[in-house]
């Protein structure tokens, strides 16, 4: 499949961003990565600013040295891969809790959300298996919940 030229620019920068954001979040310089790549640390950078696109080949190199397969920086996000509806969820628990729990959004690398359903009855005092470290947001369907901080 041939692309137009525009949609070829914007897939060269959302690979370019996607290779830069790995790297710098494995604290990795371009000649590092370059290196073990098999490619020049120019190029790198010029795949990272959008300026180049890499082959398939240079891009296999790019995502072995960053410990990824090359669909983390191709792979096009489906509703059935990032979403799970109602008649897919699964719910499971833990032991001193009776909240159920039910994983909205499919796991992968590099996600930035987790969205789990929380299934509390009523009355229900609060426990450890509640907490993480991280952002939370609720979102209440029904009822009402009462939170205090201690």
């Amino acid at each position: 499949m041939v692309l137009p030229r525009d949609n070829k620019a914007q897939v060269a920068v959302s690979i370019g961003r996607k290779i830069r954001a790995l790297r710098q979040r494995l604290n990795r310089t371009l000649d590092e990565v370059a290196k073990t790549a098999g490619i020049s640390k120019p190029f790198l950078s010029q795949v990272e600013r959008g300026q180049s696109t890499p082959s398939i080949t240079s891009l296999v190199g790019i995502a072995r040295s960053l410990g990824v397969t090359v669909q983390y920086f191709v792979g096009t996000p489906t509703e059935d891969r990032s979403v799970r509806r109602a008649n897919d969820l699964q719910y499971f628990g833990f032991d001193g809790s009776a909240n159920l729990f039910g994983r909205l959004t499919n796991l992968s690398v590099g996600s930035k959300l987790e969205v789990i359903l929380v299934r509390m009855p009523v009355g229900q005092n609060p426990s450890e298996v509640t907490t993480h470290a991280g952002e939370e947001f609720l979102y209440v369907v029904s009822g009402h919940v009462r939170i205090a901080c201690r």
